[in-house]
């Protein structure tokens, strides 16, 4: 159960239990419309969440095959709707996975990635979904060498190096790869670098202003 707020150029979360919505409908059927250009960042977003929770300090065991079983709900279903997106059965895969991913969301804690995205959004207004597709190969091969045990069966998913496979993964489904396709420059990175460092997540590999 999380919020998420925007107030001054910085964004937050908050965690309590009265966040959760009494009753959640997955209806593949309703997402059938959606764009598949959302569709896809939609999906890596919510991958972003599982990959995370695979080294987060509170991981379970639970929890780590439910980021697992999400991240292969999305490698299958993803590529599917980009080229059929009507196709019920591979919309009804990402709302399974959109579910195991977002309740690893709500379990453990998230670390560099969510922090950049929140400091990208939160301070530069960079679109959601898209931010997370961006950041989420870089991330994941920042971590890799720190968290090699805890990502390797999310590499065998993908295929070859975690950050490797999720960039030809993105790649494939058409996703934004840049964020210069967002407007940001190098000084926007500049300043973004100094404000994520402010106040840091939790993360396997330590990071500082230079990395």
């Amino acid at each position: 159960p999380i919020l998420g707020q925007t107030e001054g150029g910085r964004k937050t979360t908050v965690r309590d239990a009265k966040i959760l919505p009494e009753i959640v409908i997955y209806d593949p059927s309703l997402t059938l419309g959606l764009p598949v250009a959302m569709s896809a960042t939609s999906g890596l977003n919510a991958m972003a969440h599982a990959l995370e929770g695979l080294y987060a300090r509170d991981r379970n065991p639970i929890s780590t095959l439910m980021a697992l079983e999400g991240l292969r709900a999305f490698k299958l279903s993803l590529p599917k709707i980009v080229t059929s997106p009507n196709d019920t059965d591979a919309r009804s895969d990402a709302l399974y996975g959109a579910w195991l991913c977002g309740t690893v969301l709500g379990a453990v804690g998230m670390a560099l990635h969510h922090k950049i995205c929140h400091t990208l959004g939160g301070s530069f207004d960079t679109p959601h979904a898209e931010t997370h597709a961006v950041m989420l190969p870089h991330t994941a091969a920042f971590n890799a060498a720190a968290a090699a045990a805890e990502l390797s069966q999310a590499a065998a998913i993908f295929g070859g190096s975690i950050g490797g496979g999720l960039w030809d993964f993105s790649k494939q489904i058409g996703a934004p790869m840049s964020l210069k396709d967002f407007g940001m420059t190098e000084a926007d990175l500049d300043r973004a670098a100094s404000i994520a460092v402010e106040n840091p997540y939790w993360n396997p590999r330590p990071i500082d202003r230079q990395s």
